[in-house]
């Protein structure tokens, strides 16, 4: 399969399903409708408004690659950063953009291809991407893109699907009926895990050879906030809290924290 029909399907695919737009109830364009997806994306994803103060702050530069609705860019420009949000979907570009006006937030709209950022070198303080890079043919590229565009002394923030409890459902799930023998493990991870064209998993040893030219890399794994929410999961999930090497373990949510210092220079610059 060549890499434009894929690339349509994955944009078509997050158009369709992006995440947090089954929950307003509120008129598109109102201010209460982002308030209602920006609450289901803090009940989901309690953890990320931390994550995010580490790195914004008045007059940073930020961009985050895969905005979806927004939440997570409408968060940057509340403590004072400058952000760019680019989706590959155009319609979650124009939603976003309805967010920063309803909200009275600034902040710039782009559609564009995570493969190819349409940014010069240098351009950002802070690049922001989460649960997305998984979700397109050439990842180790789209890495390297986040590299050239951040400025030295910059940092990095991305979440990674982690090779965890999920995987193993699905590698077993494979071997159970037989799907392993005729499917890629992308097309199993995406049948198993979350039905979308294209998704992968990866282990922390694969994310550091991923990340190879940052510098200062740290892993942090969560497991997906939903769990909390699922009373199938509940057990799971009270194990998880009283014992952190069981998420460490299990979790299925791998968040890269890296920067580029600015006195290194990788081999070709």
């Amino acid at each position: 399969m060549s890499e434009a029909p894929i690339k349509k399907r994955i944009a078509s695919h997050w158009t369709r399903y992006v995440p947090g737009w089954d929950v307003p109830t509120a008129p598109l364009e109102s201010r209460e409708f982002f308030g209602q997806v920006d609450t289901r994306w803090l009940k989901f994803e309690h953890y990320l408004p931390g994550i995010i103060a580490e790195v914004a702050g008045p007059g940073k530069k930020v961009l985050e690659v895969g905005c979806g609705l927004g939440s997570a860019s409408r968060e940057f420009a509340r403590q004072g950063s400058q952000v760019v949000s680019m989706d590959l979907s155009f319609s979650n570009v124009q939603k976003t953009r309805l967010g920063y006006k309803a909200s009275g937030l600034r902040g710039y709209c782009v559609n564009g291809d995570a493969e190819k950022l349409p940014f010069k070198e240098g351009a950002f303080d802070v690049v922001y991407s989460y649960g997305v890079l998984h979700h397109t043919p050439d990842t180790a590229g789209a890495i390297q893109e986040l590299y050239r565009v951040l400025a030295r002394g910059g940092k990095s923030v991305v979440m990674l699907y982690k090779k965890g409890a999920s995987y193993a459902y699905v590698r077993l799930m494979g071997l159970v009926t037989r799907d392993s023998s005729r499917m890629s493990r992308e097309e199993l991870i995406s049948k198993r895990y979350d039905q979308t064209p294209l998704s992968k998993m990866y282990s922390k040893a694969e994310v550091r050879a991923l990340f190879r030219d940052f510098d200062d890399i740290r892993l942090q794994v969560i497991q997906y906030g939903g769990v909390r929410e699922n009373p199938k999961l509940v057990l799971y999930y009270k194990l998880i809290t009283l014992f952190p090497f069981i998420e460490n373990w299990l979790g299925s949510f791998l968040i890269i924290k890296c920067s580029k210092k600015s006195g290194r220079m990788r081999a070709g610059e």
